[in-house]
């Protein structure tokens, strides 16, 4: 069944900030065999051993990393996104997605930041997509990596990601989108799984609270 995903207990999330690279090795040994999902250029750190998972759900993501989802599939990787993103990641090349998701339609003014298990809020960016994931098929343990949120810089551009230049984002919208989306999102759902253990590794750009939450700065 493409739709058909195994559940497990121990996760580890990946994105593409900057501090990605120092945490990762920690990360994946921290519990035994984790089930793994990255986005974008988060997905480079597992070298020969791709993730077990790749998202990708909109027209820059897909142009920037068509190629990359086409190899990590050929490589085992299960490419994710949701349904509604399927005509944009086509636009990167990428035909077919191995997992569909079916974001909940939510009413109310944007940002959605309310998270009910088992279900995925439409509109996120692609590590708080991913973090639903995890928890929506068995986590007990979460670990974030490169996914402190994106930071508010000098000038009209800022680096946000580990890997190359192509990804220098307007400051003032990232760190807006931070405040407004990311943050309330990623507490909400670590405020609606206390029974699951977060581990965010790099310092978070946004408050995030909880006892069922350690940050490895």
């Amino acid at each position: 069944m493409p739709n058909d995903v195994a559940r497990s207990s121990n996760w580890v999330v990946v994105g593409a900030s900057p501090s990605a690279p120092d945490h990762i090795a920690h990360a994946v040994a921290r519990w035994p065999t984790p089930t793994t999902i990255a986005c974008n250029g988060g997905a480079w750190l597992f070298g020969d051993n791709p993730p077990n998972y790749y998202w990708l759900c909109d027209t820059l993501s897909a142009r920037n990393h068509g190629d990359d989802a086409r190899r990590f599939q050929s490589d085992g990787s299960r490419l994710v996104t949701d349904r509604s993103r399927l005509r944009l990641i086509a636009s990167g090349g990428v035909d077919s997605a191995d997992v569909i998701l079916d974001a909940t339609k939510q009413r109310g003014p944007k940002p959605h930041t309310t998270f009910t298990p088992g279900q995925y809020t439409g509109g996120g960016v692609s590590g708080t997509w991913c973090l639903q994931f995890a928890v929506n098929n068995g986590a007990r343990r979460v670990a974030l990596v490169g996914l402190e949120g994106y930071r508010t810089g000098r000038g009209p551009v800022y680096r946000d990601h580990f890997h190359d230049t192509k990804h220098l984002s307007p400051c003032n919208m990232m760190a807006k989108i931070t405040r407004l989306l990311i943050g309330p999102l990623t507490q909400n759902i670590i405020t609606k799984c206390p029974d699951v253990e977060f581990v965010c590794y790099g310092k978070p750009t946004y408050p995030l609270v909880g006892d069922n939450l350690e940050v490895v700065a």
